[in-house]
């Protein structure tokens, strides 16, 4: 018989009786907070001006009652379980926290896609957690950008800080994806008097910074509290990533399906950690790293500009609208980037080219890869 495999759902109803008070914050639970940030909690949670909090309980159980395992307000890239929102609804470790400073931003003109809480788990400690990306093209836009300049969804979560932290409270910071880079960023780049407020900092699976950030004096304030989680397949979380140490996990899915955070083992109260990435993450990481390094910024730019503008144009405002015409309509659109623009088509065939330098063709041959440098 095949040994099941607990995830951060088997965690809650395994530990969900006792209370922060009896049982210490850990990694499992960081984790937890980062993926409660996918949920849109507009009008239930009070926003940055309102100086209120409000139980996650209440909360939990206005989602459940509004719309049974369908609801909409889940802005997870991959599909969460409602068994998640359930479960933290009747578990004491998760319902007696108190939620508080919502926001939430999607502005397609500005390429801006960012929304916080925090999250009051023990008196004068609160976990502030930044959501990763959603489905919007306008989010995954952002996240492309993030290769080559600072990005509105970066500055907005420095401001955040600025405004909702305070000296009579000691914060963890984090979040999955996109809210793991931004959870170091505004924590590195926030005002300095206030660092010394934060206890830890999560990056689960999120994408890293720039050696000029990571070798700043800003840096040097918090570095030593930055704790960087990724799968063992991991690619997201090891873009850009600058030689931090990593905490592995083993993850129950595949490839790019490791970045699903209920795809990461649990053990009791911690993660199955291995000792190091496995080969294929090396190898492609290796590819994207020498890829990046040899693109012009003008290039990356146009290149990325041109894709999106290309997803948009298909009339879709959500990957998933993206994703329903399968890789044949992906295809049409990197068919359409080529066939009118030199300078996205150079990207490409850079591309290819390290790809081939790097490894054997036949691995790196998915089924795209391998349409792309036909028609180059």
């Amino acid at each position: 018989m095949k040994q099941k495999l607990n995830n951060i759902i088997d965690y809650i109803k395994w530990r969900g009786d006792l209370e922060f008070s009896f049982f210490p914050f850990n990694d499992v639970d960081n984790l937890i907070f980062s993926i409660i940030a996918y949920i849109d909690f507009a009008d239930l949670i009070p926003t940055v001006e309102s100086n209120q909090k409000v139980s996650a309980k209440e909360v939990f159980e206005k989602i459940i009652k509004e719309n049974h395992k369908q609801t909409n307000r889940i802005k997870y890239l991959l599909p969460l379980p409602f068994e998640f929102i359930e479960e933290l609804a009747k578990s004491q470790r998760f319902n007696q926290t108190q939620f508080f400073n919502y926001t939430d931003i999607v502005d397609s003109e500005k390429n801006l896609q960012f929304s916080a809480l925090h999250i009051q788990y023990q008196p004068n400690q609160v976990y502030i957690a930044f959501r990763g990306t959603d489905r919007t093209i306008t989010g995954w836009r952002e996240d492309f950008y993030m290769s080559f300049e600072t990005v509105k969804a970066q500055l907005e979560s420095v401001q955040y800080l600025n405004k909702t932290i305070n000296k009579k409270t000691h914060y963890r910071i984090g979040g999955h994806s996109k809210g793991g880079n931004l959870s170091v960023f505004s924590s590195i780049f926030c005002e300095d008097r206030l660092k010394s407020q934060i206890l830890q900092i999560y990056n689960n699976d999120g994408p890293g910074l720039s050696k000029e950030i990571i070798t700043s004096s800003q840096y040097n304030l918090v570095g030593e509290k930055i704790s960087m989680i990724v799968p063992e397949h991991g690619i997201i979380g090891l873009l850009f990533n600058y030689d931090a140490p990593l905490k592995i996990v083993k993850s129950s899915q595949i490839g790019l399906l490791q970045h699903d955070a209920f795809s990461w083992i649990v053990e009791k109260d911690r993660f199955y950690q291995l000792a190091q990435l496995s080969p294929e993450s090396q190898q492609i990481n290796q590819i994207l790293d020498t890829w990046l390094e040899n693109v012009e910024t003008e290039e990356k730019k146009i290149f990325i500009d041109h894709l999106f503008d290309s997803l948009e144009a298909s009339g879709a405002t959500e990957l998933t609208g993206i994703a329903d015409k399968g890789i044949i309509g992906l295809q049409s659109i990197f068919n359409s980037i080529i066939q009118t623009d030199k300078v996205s088509k150079k990207v490409l065939k850079d591309f290819v080219r390290i790809a081939n330098q790097q490894t054997s063709i036949e691995k790196i041959n998915s089924l795209l890869v391998d349409k792309i440098r036909k028609k180059l």
